[in-house]
């Protein structure tokens, strides 16, 4: 449904998947939204370096101004992973849109952050 906005990348490994991303395109922004890789494979062969790399290059011909590369929760190792793709620690608002009568109660609230992830502001 979300067409070219969507965009899909899978590297692999003598024919397995090692990695792949889920990368969302609109206007002047790209968005990788999600990720997986196999540590066995991608580790040594670096495929999520090479992904990033491939889709930070399709966004800047795409015409974006702007690649968030996700929260990294203060993990320090994750910071260093998206340093090395040129990423800084930027503040941003995030909505997410859910049940606005669950969401009132703090039981609501915790299964939202169980079902749906994220639903504070964080830094990227």
């Amino acid at each position: 449904m979300l067409g070219g906005a969507c965009r899909i990348w899978v590297a692999r490994l003598d024919g397995r998947p090692a990695a792949a991303l889920v990368v969302l395109v609109y206007g002047q922004h790209a968005q990788y939204w999600r990720g997986y890789s196999d540590k066995t494979l991608a580790g040594p062969s670096r495929a999520n370096n090479l992904l990033h790399w491939l889709a930070i290059q399709d966004a800047c011909r795409a015409g974006c101004r702007w690649y968030n590369m996700g929260v990294s929760n203060d993990k320090t190792s994750l910071a260093e992973f998206k340093s090395r793709h040129g990423a800084v620690p930027y503040d941003y608002p995030e909505y997410i849109i859910g049940w606005p009568l669950v969401a009132r109660s703090w039981e609501g609230r915790r299964h939202l952050r169980r079902r749906l992830g994220r639903i504070v502001t964080r830094r990227g």
